[in-house]
């Protein structure tokens, strides 16, 4: 058919009789329209030699009649099997359609046949489902088709987590390009009413055939819903719900005359200009989603940016509150009024837990299952999933259940099946130090030291073992003698199941390292900062510092590096210094709370002429 692949997908199949099987699929994107072309959809499919048993034709006179009568004409029942270019087996499937786009074909329109046939109504044409007397076959037969995509779609985002800031950008471009398209039909369409608030016209795709009016429709659901409350007694009790959410302002009731203008915050900030344009950039990289995280450096910088802000806020009607800081009670109170007060010590931040007197950071365990639950690899994936770290100080943690889910993938242990011994004694011992992940708790603050004063330098660390490879990031302040350090960004990531020498998953990790570094000095905006970077792999190094030529595999990730680093800024340290050791193995929480390796090794706060220096010395049977 000569379609573009869009990759592969493995895909968990549960068969009947609890039988599961993995096997992976090429993906593809289709265009599927009805006959005579007045609708058409893409689809994301998967390929499959057989998908299922042929569906034989539909014969039964009596049927064809009713339907003949009714105005409906059934497809296969006007194939001509002569022409028909599947002429082996007409009756073979070729497309399954899940359940995920399936319900959005049904209309709604059902007609009973005789028996226990139905026709039912899709986008695409009109079907008959049900049991026909008339088909003879002495054979039972049943097809079951189970995907399980939301496992897959758990593990992709345990893994997605790992990969912020170290993604290709080839795998972002994509992405990138379709939201420069929704930017520039915002830019083209966005508006302001006279009350100040902003509205925009829907994005549409390009293409996409005129939606069909689907009022006569929704009105007939109405009219049944309310007939059969009727019938049962509970239309009041019906009404009462959408009473009770209109008091509240869950809904309301819309004036079709009037289009319900949103306002879109970046384009608020866009708009503002000097002496304040500094305040708006600020708070603009400070926004996620609806929070604004952001640092000053004193009270009075503390008022001057929530009064500017909120006063540039509310001419587009949003209303920026619940404000907390860090600073004592008695100064908090000066910038906050009754309205705006956040009594509480510990707030959610980014999935965090900030302690606003500590002024640190840690990860908050939300337990949700049951004591007597069997370990099995759905459990293990669950328990993994409660760890929410974007930082990544918890990474030495939660490499262990990952490594425990690769080691079940070897096994080809489905997913509710009995685990080894071993397995499950592993992942209890680790399970049960989860509690202590309370008393892991890093800074807030990059240092105590004032930033815009002292003397920066950013540290990446690099280490890779057979099980996984890891990168740390620390930030290196000194001012009049002080030093700090502190870990900025981590990342762990598990071997592929595909071996590659250790040599190679050192320059990958080296690799990763350079691709964080440069997200970091992005979102820090320190682009220009003094930077080092840190590999216990001679042999890494020596590809990175010396020409080639050297092997595909080599010379790509080589060429990445030069572009994001420079070579003479990397340098050798001993496996025993190297902080992305632990990250790259694996720990339990109590040995992490002993290394408290977020501090970065000790050598970092000395000065420079005490910090590693060693000549390279590679194997040559490698390189």
């Amino acid at each position: 058919m000569k379609l573009k692949g869009l990759g592969e997908e493995c895909v968990n199949h549960g068969l009947f009789g609890g039988i599961e099987h993995a096997e992976t699929h090429q993906r593809y994107r289709i265009t599927l329209s009805n006959v005579d072309g007045s609708y058409n959809f893409e689809l994301d499919v998967l390929d499959e030699k057989k998908i299922c048993a042929s569906l034989p034709k539909m014969n039964d006179a009596h049927c064809l009649n009713q339907l003949k009568d009714m105005g409906i004409l059934i497809s296969d029942v006007a194939i001509n099997e002569r022409s028909c270019l599947y002429e082996k087996n007409p009756g073979e499937i070729h497309l399954l359609i899940g359940d995920d786009y399936a319900g959005k074909l049904l209309t709604g329109n059902i007609k009973h046949l005789s028996g226990s046939l139905v026709a039912v109504q899709t986008l695409l044409g009109w079907t008959v489902m049900g049991k026909s007397d008339t088909i003879n076959t002495n054979k039972s037969s049943s097809l079951l088709v189970l995907s399980l995509h939301v496992n897959n779609a758990k593990i992709s985002d345990l893994w997605n987590l790992d990969s912020l800031g170290i993604k290709e950008d080839s795998a972002k471009r994509t992405k990138t390009e379709t939201q420069e398209l929704v930017l520039e039909h915002f830019r083209e369409t966005v508006s302001r009413d006279n009350t100040g608030r902003y509205k925009v016209n829907l994005p549409r795709l390009d293409g996409h055939p005129p939606l069909r009016d689907n009022k006569e429709l929704a009105q007939k659901r109405l009219k049944n819903t309310v007939k059969s409350l009727k019938s049962k007694n509970r239309l009041n009790e019906y009404q009462e719900v959408f009473n009770q959410w209109e008091n509240e302002g869950i809904i309301e009731q819309i004036n079709p005359e009037k289009v319900n203008p949103e306002a879109v915050l970046n384009h608020v900030l866009d708009q503002v200009e000097e002496p304040l344009r500094s305040l708006a950039v600020k708070l603009k990289d400070s926004l996620y989603v609806d929070n604004c995280v952001a640092s000053v450096n004193s009270v009075s910088e503390l008022e001057h940016f929530r009064t500017e802000i909120q006063r540039i806020l509310k001419t587009a009607k949003f209303d920026l509150r619940g404000w907390k800081n860090n600073f004592l009670p008695e100064i908090e109170e000066t910038v906050q009024d009754s309205s705006d007060a956040v009594e509480e010590k510990e707030v959610s931040v980014l999935g965090l837990t900030w302690d606003g007197e500590e002024d640190t950071l840690s990860c908050e365990l939300i337990r949700t299952e049951n004591e007597g639950e069997p370990i099995t690899k759905r459990k293990i994936l669950s328990v993994a999933h409660q760890l929410f770290d974007p930082i990544g100080f918890t990474c030495p943690i939660t490499l262990i259940p990952k490594l425990l889910l690769q080691e079940c993938w070897k096994l080809g242990i489905s997913w509710d099946s009995k685990l080894p011994e071993d397995v499950i004694n592993k992942f209890k011992k680790w399970e049960d130090e989860l509690h202590e992940l309370k008393f892991l708790k890093i800074p807030r603050r990059l240092s105590n030291l004032d930033l815009n004063e002292s003397s920066l330098t950013l540290h990446t660390f690099c280490d890779a073992s057979k099980l996984a490879y890891a990168t740390c990031i620390f930030l290196r302040a000194e001012k009049e003698g002080k030093v700090t350090c502190q870990l900025i960004q981590a990342r762990s990531r598990i071997a592929p199941l595909k071996g590659i020498s250790i040599p190679r998953m050192e320059l990958l990790v080296c690799n990763i390292g350079a691709r964080l570094a440069n997200s970091v000095k992005k979102d820090l905006n320190l682009v220009d900062i003094e930077s080092f970077f840190w590999s216990d792999s001679m042999d890494a190094l020596y590809w990175i510092k010396k020409e080639g030529p050297w092997m595909t595999f080599v010379s790509n990730r080589v060429n990445e590096i030069r572009r994001l680093s420079e070579a003479y800024e990397w340098k050798f340290v001993p496996g025993t210094q190297n902080p992305a050791d632990l990250p790259s193995r694996g720990c339990s929480v109590k040995t992490l709370l002993k290394k408290q390796w977020y501090e970065g090794p000790p050598w970092l706060r000395d000065s420079r002429d005490k910090w590693p220096d060693f000549e390279l010395s590679p194997d040559e049977n490698i390189i």
